[in-house]
């Protein structure tokens, strides 16, 4: 079985939100200190971030909580490949920009290793075995403990694969967009762990929004998830209704166990600005969706 399997908990805690990036507006920096140093009284120890995300603000944020917090207390996983640029961002998994991107994360997060690193997006410009040779140095090193792809096709992983030993997938997938599904048979046949992005569609499963909201265009929800305007923000409301009738727990966390239910996906990756939003995710594992109430979800998307 895949070590990372193994050892992979069912929560991830994730860092976009909290990154400083322009794209998730504003937040409390001494709420989201309660957050971070609350994470393991509320059973989440495995932490998600990425280079790109507030353009190493996630990864400085958690360089500096790990001062206080021995760092091996986590499972702690970034991301590589998206460099900023004038336009917006730029792919580069090259050997060379690898070399700096995984330096420059490292000491970002005042750490010596990752558990899991992860190619942010697939580069078209770099031979995949490029990159996957540079990975595995970097394995063989110690400077990673397993290697994961985040948002390649079937085609791109079974190529990966060839080159080197692949542990990770990490996708897309919530009530709201369940495109990816469509590897879960690949996870299965290559032992693949899975962990799902998005799970909240950038709150929109929450129960947050009672009408679509007027976002700015460099919004990440307006951009990014695509159920917050028009026919797909109608869409999303239903979906959110019959959440509401799941169980008498949060929205929330009827989203974050429907992923979950799914044998295939290993750990669900949410967002919390706050203790309440922090508590009231973590606690989507005191229960579990029936059978009936996973049907009539599936039965509506």
């Amino acid at each position: 079985m895949n070590k990372l399997k193994k050892i992979l908990p069912k929560l991830a805690f994730g860092t976009w939100p909290i990154s400083g990036a322009r794209e998730w507006g504003a937040f409390d920096d001494i709420e989201v200190q309660k957050v971070l140093h609350a994470l393991l009284e509320n059973n989440i120890t495995c932490i998600d971030t990425a280079a790109i995300y507030g353009l190493g603000g996630a990864e400085n944020l958690l360089g500096k909580f790990f001062k206080d917090v021995p760092r091996k207390n986590f499972i702690l996983t970034s991301k590589c490949g998206l460099l900023p640029n004038e336009r917006a961002v730029k792919f580069d998994l090259s050997a060379v920009s690898l070399q700096t991107q995984i330096e420059d994360t490292l000491r970002r997060l005042n750490t010596d290793y990752l558990d899991i690193y992860f190619l942010h997006w697939p580069d078209k410009n770099t031979p995949l075995e490029e990159t996957l040779i540079q990975m595995d140095k970097f394995r063989k090193e110690g400077k990673i403990r397993f290697i994961g792809l985040s948002n390649f096709t079937e085609n791109l992983i079974r190529q990966a694969v060839k080159i080197t030993k692949i542990d990770c997938l990490q996708n897309e997938f919530s009530l709201l967009n369940q495109e990816n599904k469509k590897l879960f048979p690949l996870v299965k046949e290559l032992d693949l762990a899975f962990m799902a992005y998005g799970v909240l569609n950038g709150g929109i499963l929450s129960g947050k929004y009672n009408q679509a909201p007027n976002l700015a265009k460099t919004d990440v929800r307006s951009f990014f998830y695509k159920f917050y305007k028009g026919e797909n923000f109608l869409k999303a409301q239903k979906v959110a209704n019959l959440l509401k009738q799941i169980h008498q727990a949060s929205m929330a966390q009827a989203a974050i166990n429907f992923v979950l239910s799914f044998e295939e996906v290993t750990c669900a990756i949410f967002g919390a600005k706050t203790l309440k939003q922090l508590k009231e995710n973590a606690g989507a594992l005191s229960w579990k969706l029936t059978t009936e109430q996973k049907n009539l979800l599936c039965k509506n998307y």
